[in-house]
C-alpha cells in the first residue's frame, strides 16, 4: 500500500509556515508529504544499501518480508487491546501499522497543502538519494561500515590510541 512520508525537518518547516500564515491555515486539517512510497520500495532500497556494504558488516542481514492481511491483523490487535493484561506491543504496533497500511483507509495524501507551507515534494532521484543517506546512517548506527576505508580509519585510530596509552604508562 502506498503511503505518504515526511521527514521531521519538513514538519518543522510546515509548523513555522502555519505560524506565519494563520488566516490560511486556521481551523482546518493540513496535509503534507515529501513523497509517496510503499513498504516494498523501502525494502528493495534497504536491500540494495545492505548489499553495498562489506561482507563483515550488516550486508549479511536477511530481510524477509511477510505479508499480513489487515483482515487478520486488525481483529488480533483489537483482541489484544481488549485483554487488559496483554503486552502493549501486541496491539500498539499492529494498530500503528493498520493506520498506515490499511487498504480501507489509505494513509497517502492525494492532495496536500505543500504549496502554502513551502514543502517540496521529492522527485525520484531526490527520494533515492535521501533514502541512501538515511538508510546508510541507520546501518552505521547498527555497527555497519559503508566502505573498507572506514574499517582502516577505525583501525588506525585504535592503533594511535593504543600507542598514546602505552607512552602515557611509560612516563
Amino acid at each position: 500500500m502506498p503511503f505518504s512520508v515526511t521527514r521531521t525537518g519538513a514538519v518543522a518547516t510546515a509548523v513555522a509556515q502555519i505560524l506565519k500564515h494563520p488566516q490560511q491555515t486556521k481551523n482546518r486539517a493540513l496535509f503534507i508529504h515529501e513523497a509517496i512510497v510503499t513498504q516494498n520500495q523501502l525494502i528493495a532500497h534497504g536491500e540494495r544499501i545492505l548489499a553495498s556494504l562489506p561482507t563483515e558488516s550488516l550486508s549479511s542481514a536477511q530481510i524477509t518480508p511477510k505479508a499480513i492481511s489487515s483482515d487478520i491483523a486488525e481483529p488480533l490487535a483489537l483482541s489484544a487491546h481488549a485483554n487488559g493484561v496483554a503486552d502493549p506491543l501486541d496491539w500498539i504496533l499492529p494498530c500503528i501499522n493498520l493506520s498506515i497500511w490499511s487498504k480501507d483507509e489509505p494513509c497517502r495524501f492525494l492532495q496536500t497543502d505543500n504549496e502554502i507551507l513551502g514543502i517540496k515534494e521529492l522527485g525520484d532521484a531526490e527520494l533515492s538519494a535521501m533514502l541512501d543517506t538515511e538508510m546508510t546512517a541507520a546501518a552505521e548506527k547498527l555497527g555497519a561500515k559503508s566502505t573498507a576505508s572506514e574499517y582502516r580509519i577505525e583501525a588506525e585510530k585504535a592503533f594511535e590510541e593504543g600507542k598514546r596509552k602505552l607512552v602515557e604508562t611509560e612516563v
